[in-house]
């Protein structure tokens, strides 16, 4: 879990600058579907752990 919340703090510094330099390009979209996926695979893992 520990990994996934590190990756999601750094995702947004990331996401903005590719925003500044390509605006709404494929792979702009592409990262904010990574971004969407990656999210919920964190919550999930949560959600497991908390389970456990």
């Amino acid at each position: 879990t520990w990994e996934g919340e590190t990756d999601s703090s750094r995702d947004p510094a990331e996401g903005n600058s590719r925003k500044g330099m390509t605006g709404s390009s494929p792979a702009t979209q592409y990262m904010n579907t990574e971004k969407k996926r990656k999210k919920s695979q964190v919550e999930e893992a949560r959600q497991c752990v908390e389970s456990v």
